[in-house]
């Protein structure tokens, strides 16, 4: 996997997804990776595809008059919101951090996992 100083940084935000026969970032504009070669894989009909939209306001508006669910939807939203939480909390707490999807708390780590969520006042609190 290359570092920051391998051209990447040049990309502004990205998302590197890294797999067992090569990685690809993407950003806002397109994606890069390696090696050249994944650009060519075509999906097969049991891969993951996921929906395209080259405008997401028109879909929205689309999809509340039709009541379809739009190609940014709230559950993805708050999954893609989850990631960055999560990497900001293993910066702070320096150190790797493993993290369960499904109880949404980090395996065996009480402080890392009390940065979910910030302290209340009352009424408010838990």
């Amino acid at each position: 996997m290359p570092d920051r100083d391998s051209g990447l940084a040049k990309l502004g935000n990205y998302a590197q997804l890294v797999g067992t026969e090569g990685w690809i970032a993407l950003y806002y504009g397109g994606f890069v990776c390696e090696p050249e070669s994944l650009r060519q894989v075509a999906l097969g009909p049991n891969d993951v595809h996921l929906p395209e939209s080259r405008n997401h306001e028109r879909n929205f508006v689309d999809c509340v008059k039709s009541r379809a669910t739009p190609v940014s939807n709230v559950d993805d939203a708050v999954r893609s919101d989850t990631i960055s939480h999560v990497c900001d909390i293993a910066i702070r707490e320096g150190r790797k951090l493993v993290w369960d999807p499904i109880k949404e708390e980090f395996h065996n780590d009480p402080a890392a996992s009390r940065r979910r969520e910030r302290a209340v006042r009352e009424p408010w609190g838990r």
